[in-house]
Protein backbone atom coordinates (compact mmCIF):
# COMPACT_ATOMS: atom_id res chain seq x y z
CA UNK A 1 0.00 0.00 0.00
CA UNK A 2 1.46 3.86 -0.82
CA UNK A 3 0.12 6.64 0.74
CA UNK A 4 1.33 10.13 0.12
CA UNK A 5 4.50 10.80 -1.78
CA UNK A 6 2.73 11.72 -4.97
CA UNK A 7 6.00 13.60 -5.71
CA UNK A 8 7.84 10.82 -5.77
CA UNK A 9 5.74 8.33 -7.58
CA UNK A 10 5.59 11.17 -10.50
CA UNK A 11 9.45 11.44 -10.71
CA UNK A 12 9.67 7.70 -10.99
CA UNK A 13 6.82 7.22 -13.39
CA UNK A 14 8.49 9.83 -15.67
CA UNK A 15 11.78 7.72 -15.10
CA UNK A 16 9.74 4.79 -16.31
CA UNK A 17 8.25 6.00 -19.24
CA UNK A 18 11.38 7.47 -20.19
CA UNK A 19 12.67 4.29 -19.90
CA UNK A 20 10.46 2.18 -22.27
CA UNK A 21 12.04 0.84 -25.03
CA UNK A 22 15.67 1.74 -24.25
CA UNK A 23 17.92 -0.17 -23.50
CA UNK A 24 19.90 1.85 -21.29
CA UNK A 25 18.30 4.30 -18.08
CA UNK A 26 17.74 8.04 -18.45
CA UNK A 27 18.94 8.66 -14.85
CA UNK A 28 21.60 6.44 -13.81
CA UNK A 29 22.24 7.19 -9.81
CA UNK A 30 18.94 7.83 -7.57
CA UNK A 31 19.07 8.70 -3.56
CA UNK A 32 16.04 8.64 -1.77
CA UNK A 33 16.64 10.87 1.45
CA UNK A 34 13.94 11.03 4.14
CA UNK A 35 13.61 9.57 8.03
CA UNK A 36 12.96 5.39 8.60
CA UNK A 37 10.25 3.74 7.64
CA UNK A 38 8.51 6.54 5.95
CA UNK A 39 8.33 3.91 2.49
CA UNK A 40 11.80 4.81 0.76
CA UNK A 41 12.77 1.22 0.11
CA UNK A 42 9.28 -0.08 0.16
CA UNK A 43 8.06 2.23 -2.94
CA UNK A 44 11.85 1.51 -4.37
CA UNK A 45 11.18 -2.57 -4.75
CA UNK A 46 7.49 -1.65 -6.41
CA UNK A 47 9.13 0.70 -8.99
CA UNK A 48 11.57 -1.92 -9.27
CA UNK A 49 9.53 -5.15 -9.68
CA UNK A 50 7.63 -2.98 -12.54
CA UNK A 51 10.55 -3.42 -15.10
CA UNK A 52 10.71 -7.44 -14.99
CA UNK A 53 14.47 -7.94 -14.82
CA UNK A 54 15.93 -11.08 -14.64
CA UNK A 55 16.81 -11.98 -11.19
CA UNK A 56 20.49 -12.09 -11.64
CA UNK A 57 20.33 -8.53 -13.30
CA UNK A 58 19.02 -7.17 -9.43
CA UNK A 59 21.23 -7.23 -6.36
CA UNK A 60 19.55 -6.25 -3.82
CA UNK A 61 21.84 -4.64 -0.59
CA UNK A 62 19.51 -4.28 2.34
CA UNK A 63 20.27 -3.13 5.63
CA UNK A 64 19.86 -5.12 8.41
CA UNK A 65 20.38 -1.78 10.19
CA UNK A 66 21.02 -1.94 14.52
CA UNK A 67 19.50 -5.53 14.51
CA UNK A 68 22.69 -7.02 14.22
CA UNK A 69 24.18 -4.59 16.82
CA UNK A 70 27.05 -3.96 13.93
CA UNK A 71 27.91 -0.91 11.52
CA UNK A 72 26.85 -1.30 7.92
CA UNK A 73 27.52 -4.48 6.49
CA UNK A 74 29.65 -3.40 3.21
CA UNK A 75 33.27 -2.98 3.80
CA UNK A 76 35.84 -2.89 1.13
CA UNK A 77 35.96 -6.36 0.62
CA UNK A 78 33.89 -9.57 2.00
CA UNK A 79 34.68 -12.74 2.62
CA UNK A 80 32.96 -15.61 0.36
CA UNK A 81 31.76 -17.65 3.53
CA UNK A 82 29.71 -14.37 4.76
CA UNK A 83 28.42 -13.36 1.16
CA UNK A 84 24.92 -14.09 2.93
CA UNK A 85 24.50 -13.31 6.85
CA UNK A 86 21.72 -14.13 8.34
CA UNK A 87 20.28 -11.40 10.97
CA UNK A 88 17.04 -12.12 13.21
CA UNK A 89 15.82 -15.57 10.52
CA UNK A 90 16.27 -13.15 7.44
CA UNK A 91 18.75 -13.31 4.89
CA UNK A 92 20.53 -10.18 3.75
CA UNK A 93 23.76 -10.01 1.18
CA UNK A 94 26.80 -8.85 2.77
CA UNK A 95 29.03 -7.86 -0.48
CA UNK A 96 32.05 -6.09 -0.07
CA UNK A 97 32.80 -2.40 -2.43
CA UNK A 98 34.99 -4.91 -4.71
CA UNK A 99 32.22 -7.44 -5.45
CA UNK A 100 29.57 -4.70 -6.11
CA UNK A 101 32.39 -2.88 -8.20
CA UNK A 102 32.69 -6.33 -10.21
CA UNK A 103 28.82 -6.91 -10.39
CA UNK A 104 28.35 -3.19 -11.52
CA UNK A 105 30.85 -4.31 -14.44
CA UNK A 106 29.45 -7.27 -15.90
CA UNK A 107 27.50 -7.05 -18.82
CA UNK A 108 23.65 -7.70 -17.82
CA UNK A 109 21.77 -11.01 -19.22
CA UNK A 110 19.15 -8.76 -20.82
CA UNK A 111 19.22 -4.95 -21.36
CA UNK A 112 19.67 -3.57 -17.90
CA UNK A 113 20.07 -3.98 -14.38
CA UNK A 114 20.31 -2.14 -10.85
CA UNK A 115 21.80 -1.90 -7.85
CA UNK A 116 19.75 -1.15 -4.73
CA UNK A 117 21.81 -0.23 -1.60
CA UNK A 118 19.67 0.66 1.74
CA UNK A 119 21.11 2.95 4.27
CA UNK A 120 24.22 3.96 1.75
CA UNK A 121 24.75 6.56 4.69
CA UNK A 122 25.63 4.06 7.08
CA UNK A 123 28.56 2.42 4.57
CA UNK A 124 32.22 2.29 5.29
CA UNK A 125 33.59 5.28 4.14
CA UNK A 126 36.58 3.41 2.42
CA UNK A 127 34.27 1.56 0.67
CA UNK A 128 32.20 4.32 -0.27
CA UNK A 129 36.04 5.68 -1.68
CA UNK A 130 36.39 2.61 -3.32
CA UNK A 131 33.04 2.84 -5.42
CA UNK A 132 33.34 6.16 -5.97
CA UNK A 133 34.17 5.84 -9.72
CA UNK A 134 30.83 3.83 -10.08
CA UNK A 135 28.97 6.37 -8.69
CA UNK A 136 30.29 9.00 -10.57
CA UNK A 137 30.20 7.30 -13.97
CA UNK A 138 27.96 4.25 -13.80
CA UNK A 139 27.54 2.18 -17.02
CA UNK A 140 24.88 3.65 -18.97
CA UNK A 141 22.84 -0.25 -18.56
CA UNK A 142 22.88 0.59 -14.98
CA UNK A 143 21.02 1.74 -12.37
CA UNK A 144 22.28 2.63 -8.79
CA UNK A 145 18.82 3.42 -6.00
CA UNK A 146 20.05 4.31 -2.66
CA UNK A 147 18.59 5.40 0.24
CA UNK A 148 19.54 7.46 3.31
CA UNK A 149 18.24 8.69 6.53
CA UNK A 150 19.93 12.21 5.55
CA UNK A 151 23.13 11.73 7.73
CA UNK A 152 26.01 14.06 7.27
CA UNK A 153 28.13 10.57 7.14
CA UNK A 154 26.70 10.16 3.57
CA UNK A 155 30.14 12.13 1.56
CA UNK A 156 29.31 15.09 -0.86
CA UNK A 157 30.98 13.53 -3.65
CA UNK A 158 28.70 10.81 -3.84
CA UNK A 159 25.36 13.08 -3.21
CA UNK A 160 26.91 15.34 -6.20
CA UNK A 161 26.62 12.54 -8.23
CA UNK A 162 23.11 11.65 -8.01
CA UNK A 163 19.67 12.54 -8.41
CA UNK A 164 17.90 13.28 -4.84
CA UNK A 165 14.41 12.56 -3.86
CA UNK A 166 13.51 13.97 -0.47
CA UNK A 167 10.38 11.77 1.19
CA UNK A 168 8.94 14.34 3.90
CA UNK A 169 6.29 13.37 6.15
CA UNK A 170 3.11 13.87 4.99
CA UNK A 171 0.52 15.48 7.18
CA UNK A 172 -2.19 13.44 8.89
CA UNK A 173 -5.11 14.63 6.46
CA UNK A 174 -3.18 13.90 3.43
CA UNK A 175 -2.94 10.07 4.37
CA UNK A 176 -6.44 9.07 6.61
CA UNK A 177 -8.12 8.17 3.79
CA UNK A 178 -5.55 5.87 1.86
CA UNK A 179 -5.30 4.82 5.94
CA UNK A 180 -8.93 4.15 6.49
CA UNK A 181 -9.49 2.49 3.37
CA UNK A 182 -7.09 -0.09 4.32
CA UNK A 183 -8.06 -0.27 7.58
CA UNK A 184 -11.52 0.11 7.40
CA UNK A 185 -12.25 -1.30 11.71
CA UNK A 186 -10.07 1.16 13.13
CA UNK A 187 -11.32 4.27 14.29
CA UNK A 188 -10.12 7.82 13.62
CA UNK A 189 -8.85 7.98 17.53
CA UNK A 190 -7.00 4.89 16.82
CA UNK A 191 -5.65 5.76 13.25
CA UNK A 192 -4.53 9.55 14.83
CA UNK A 193 -2.98 7.49 17.77
CA UNK A 194 -0.77 5.67 15.48
CA UNK A 195 -0.19 8.65 13.00
CA UNK A 196 1.47 10.26 16.59
CA UNK A 197 3.47 7.34 17.61
CA UNK A 198 5.00 6.60 14.11
CA UNK A 199 5.75 10.74 13.50
CA UNK A 200 3.82 10.68 10.54
CA UNK A 201 6.55 7.24 9.03
CA UNK A 202 3.74 5.58 6.75
CA UNK A 203 5.25 1.92 7.02
CA UNK A 204 5.38 2.42 10.34
CA UNK A 205 2.21 3.39 11.30
CA UNK A 206 0.97 0.37 9.09
CA UNK A 207 2.41 -2.03 11.08
CA UNK A 208 1.14 -1.01 13.97
CA UNK A 209 -2.29 -0.81 12.91
CA UNK A 210 -1.80 -4.64 11.34
CA UNK A 211 1.03 -5.81 13.46
CA UNK A 212 1.25 -4.30 16.91
CA UNK A 213 -2.13 -3.42 18.17
CA UNK A 214 -1.23 -3.57 21.76
CA UNK A 215 1.42 -1.41 21.06
CA UNK A 216 -0.97 1.47 20.91
CA UNK A 217 -3.02 0.77 24.07
CA UNK A 218 0.33 0.55 25.83
CA UNK A 219 1.29 3.54 24.19
CA UNK A 220 -1.85 5.74 25.36
CA UNK A 221 -1.72 4.02 28.72
CA UNK A 222 1.99 5.37 28.99
CA UNK A 223 1.34 8.98 27.92
CA UNK A 224 -1.63 8.49 30.42
CA UNK A 225 0.34 7.27 33.64
CA UNK A 226 2.75 9.88 33.57
CA UNK A 227 0.72 12.54 34.54
CA UNK A 228 -0.43 10.52 37.76
CA UNK A 229 2.45 11.50 40.41
CA UNK A 230 2.14 8.52 43.13
CA UNK A 231 0.68 5.60 41.35
CA UNK A 232 3.58 4.16 41.28
CA UNK A 233 2.51 0.17 41.05
CA UNK A 234 0.52 1.07 38.07
CA UNK A 235 3.38 2.53 36.30
CA UNK A 236 5.60 -0.22 37.28
CA UNK A 237 2.56 -2.24 35.70
CA UNK A 238 2.94 -0.84 32.70
CA UNK A 239 6.54 -0.97 32.40
CA UNK A 240 6.39 -4.76 32.73
CA UNK A 241 3.85 -4.44 29.36
CA UNK A 242 6.54 -2.75 27.40
CA UNK A 243 9.34 -5.06 28.22
CA UNK A 244 6.85 -7.64 27.68
CA UNK A 245 6.22 -6.19 23.93
CA UNK A 246 10.02 -6.71 23.37
CA UNK A 247 10.73 -3.87 20.93
CA UNK A 248 12.22 -1.49 24.03
CA UNK A 249 14.02 0.63 20.58
CA UNK A 250 11.16 1.19 18.97
CA UNK A 251 9.32 2.25 21.96
CA UNK A 252 11.69 4.74 22.50
CA UNK A 253 11.96 5.78 18.91
CA UNK A 254 7.71 6.21 18.85
CA UNK A 255 8.16 8.41 22.41
CA UNK A 256 10.60 10.63 20.78
CA UNK A 257 8.67 11.44 17.52
CA UNK A 258 5.70 11.64 19.65
CA UNK A 259 7.60 14.27 21.76
CA UNK A 260 8.17 15.87 18.42
CA UNK A 261 5.51 16.22 17.38
CA UNK A 262 3.47 17.83 20.29
CA UNK A 263 6.85 20.00 20.92
CA UNK A 264 7.77 18.47 24.41
CA UNK A 265 11.54 18.86 23.52
CA UNK A 266 12.16 18.33 27.06
CA UNK A 267 10.66 14.41 27.11
CA UNK A 268 12.58 14.38 23.68
CA UNK A 269 15.75 15.59 26.02
CA UNK A 270 14.70 12.96 28.37
CA UNK A 271 14.63 10.08 26.19
CA UNK A 272 17.22 10.79 23.66
CA UNK A 273 19.81 10.35 27.57
CA UNK A 274 17.64 7.12 27.81
CA UNK A 275 18.31 5.55 24.63
CA UNK A 276 22.26 6.36 25.68
CA UNK A 277 22.19 4.58 28.70
CA UNK A 278 19.79 1.71 27.53
CA UNK A 279 22.72 1.05 24.66
CA UNK A 280 25.04 1.37 27.54
CA UNK A 281 23.13 -1.57 29.42
CA UNK A 282 21.42 0.47 32.17
CA UNK A 283 18.34 -1.05 33.50
CA UNK A 284 15.25 -0.58 31.38
CA UNK A 285 12.54 -0.84 33.77
CA UNK A 286 14.80 2.08 35.90
CA UNK A 287 15.22 4.09 32.54
CA UNK A 288 11.46 4.10 32.31
CA UNK A 289 10.42 4.57 36.01
CA UNK A 290 12.43 7.57 36.32
CA UNK A 291 11.34 9.22 32.86
CA UNK A 292 7.25 8.77 34.31
CA UNK A 293 8.26 10.14 38.00
CA UNK A 294 9.77 12.72 35.91
CA UNK A 295 8.28 16.38 36.63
Amino acid sequence: MICGHKNVLNILKSIEEKSEGLDYWPVNFLIFTGVANIGKTFITKKFINRFNLFQQDILMLEDPKWSDGKEHQIKIGGNIKDYIIEVWNKKYLNYGAREIKDYALKTPAWDRKIIFIENIDRMNHNAANALLKIFEEPPKNLLIIATSSGSKNLLDTIVSRAMTINFTIPSFEWIKDCIKEKFPNKDDKEILLAYDFSWGRIWFMVKILKEWSEFLETFESFLQIKKEKYDFLRKRNIIDDIVRLNAITTFLDAMMFYSVSIQDYTSVNLIVDMKKKYYANVNIENLLFSFLNEE
